[in-house]
């Protein structure tokens, strides 16, 4: 852990509000970014999650649209985080060596029983 991290506003908060669900993230997103803006090393926890790539949560009251925004303007890789609950997410789980969630593992499957099909002559043409 980094020294800058001990100063931090949020330090010894419940991350969970830096990672709101659909459901309830205007409230704690407001929260969190006041907290943020009133932190002393809001710049060090940016510039972290910038060159990291952080694509979840708020970082220093960014989300990760603006961060992403933000890499790009300083001509860093800009990659889309996979969906998950496609084809290309399972290949994501793969190539990471992890285990696939069920909404990749079921949308692997399903593609896969597609290609089977289509390559032996009887699924749709």
């Amino acid at each position: 852990m980094s020294n800058w991290r001990l100063e931090a506003a949020c330090r010894g908060m419940d991350v969970n509000l830096f990672f709101a669900d659909d459901n309830r993230r205007e409230q704690p997103c407001a929260t969190v970014k006041a907290l943020c803006g009133s932190c002393p090393v809001a710049s060090e926890c940016l510039a972290e999650a910038v060159s990291d790539g952080e694509t979840m949560g708020i970082r220093a009251g960014t989300t990760y649209a603006q961060r992403r925004r933000e890499r790009y303007a300083m001509g860093m890789n800009v990659r889309k985080p996979t969906e998950h609950g496609t084809y290309a997410g399972y290949r994501a789980h793969q190539k990471a060596g992890s285990i696939p969630c069920d909404p990749c593992k079921t949308a692997g499957g399903k593609y896969l029983r597609e290609w089977r099909l289509q390559r032996s002559g009887f699924g749709k043409a």
